[in-house]
């Protein structure tokens, strides 16, 4: 074990390597801890021996290069362990998996560590539980290997799954892998956080790859469809794919109606003319195209219906307000003509209080 960490140091320093491949000698990938020996170590020492593994495993998950688990052979116990601390996996068909030493009263707890965040825990239940061996077919089904194999197909086999990363950008892989293993014990806004900071670190790298624009120029078309004006269509040359990308600019037009089927073809149409060229859309961009457009005309159809409501109650609002402000008048009214009385009253309340007056003042006269 301190052999194979010292080999992932080594490794580590190196600039050249994109991928690490772990495979095993004489038949077997890797048989774990030979219990006979760990059951005589005291506790001090046992504690070493499973540290150094642990230790093995924690290198593998901050490597800054994809490791490849290439199973030639059973992998038992720590063996298993490994496999399922590599980030990638293939086995030759031959191979067995188990978590066997159970049966002699040890559970691999250790092991469980990696094969539960690999497979999850109720797949690796299954090794953990009951100490049997699984085939390479099974391990497949569980998740624990990518690819099985024949014996004799493992070695290039093998290598060309480690080429299918080489291939990459080492940079672009290394943080991207660092990312992933990052983000998956983190809560979900987390994770979209550190991942957003990543790709936008990506978009940094020099040599990342750019798409360059066919003739070297945006191709603009104004042409007017029933719901959205056709602002722009540009058309972009991917030279590592060796395909055209299309990249639609919408605007929504005044008064206009729902969007009819005609759309994909019509524009289409438009790029072949201007191309002179057969130009063919995919069907995933046709449908996903078409399931936008059927978004935009179902939301304009909605906002157009909630427009009309809500003139409707404006509408409505502005009647009852009229009929209110009349009102309103007319209670004004009422008030001046009551203030009118009111005054009147006070004048033949005046001239009867005269009246009296001058009654009481004759009938004194003419008692005397």
């Amino acid at each position: 074990m301190k052999e194979l960490l010292m080999v992932l140091d080594s490794i580590k320093l190196s600039q050249n390597i994109k991928a690490l491949v772990i495979t095993g000698e004489g038949g077997f990938f890797s048989s774990g801890h030979n219990l006979h020996e760990v059951i005589k170590f005291s506790d001090t020492n046992s504690k070493k021996v499973f540290s150094t593994a642990s230790e093995i495993m924690e290198k593998l998950n901050e490597f800054p290069i994809p490791s490849i688990a290439s199973v030639n052979g059973p992998a038992v116990a720590g063996g298993c362990q490994l496999v399922a601390a590599c980030d990638l996996a293939i086995s030759a068909k031959s191979a067995i998996f188990s978590a066997s030493s159970i049966k002699l009263g040890l559970f691999c707890s250790t092991p469980g560590v990696s094969l539960v965040r690999a497979i999850g825990l109720r797949a690796a239940n299954e090794l953990l539980l009951t100490g049997k061996a699984i085939s390479a077919d099974r391990a497949y089904e569980l998740g624990l290997v990518h690819r099985v194999v024949e014996d004799d197909k493992l070695y290039e086999a093998s290598i060309e799954f480690a080429k299918e990363i080489t291939q990459h950008n080492k940079d672009v892989v290394q943080l991207g892998r660092e990312t992933l293993h990052k983000q998956a014990s983190m809560p979900l806004m987390d994770a979209y956080a550190i991942a957003s900071d990543a790709m936008v670190r990506n978009l940094q790298f020099s040599d990342t790859k750019q798409p360059t624009l066919c003739n070297g120029n945006v191709i603009e078309f104004n042409i007017n469809f029933q719901v959205l004006q056709f602002l722009k269509l540009d058309i972009v040359y991917l030279s590592d794919s060796k395909r055209f990308r299309i990249s639609i600019t919408f605007k929504m037009e005044e008064n206009s109606q729902v969007i009819d089927n005609s759309l994909i073809s019509r524009a289409t149409k438009a790029v072949r003319d201007y191309l002179e060229y057969d130009f063919e859309c995919l069907v995933s961009d046709i449908n996903i195209l078409t399931r936008m457009n059927q978004a935009s005309s179902e939301r304009y159809m909605e906002l157009t219906t909630n427009t009309n409501d809500m003139t409707r109650k404006l509408i409505d609002v502005n009647n009852r307000f009229a009929s209110l402000s009349d009102a309103l008048k007319k209670i004004d009214q009422f008030d001046k003509d009551i203030e009118q009385l009111e005054k009147k009253a006070f004048e033949i309340e005046t001239l009867t209080k005269q009246l009296e007056n001058r009654y009481n003042k004759l009938e004194t006269e003419h008692n005397h």
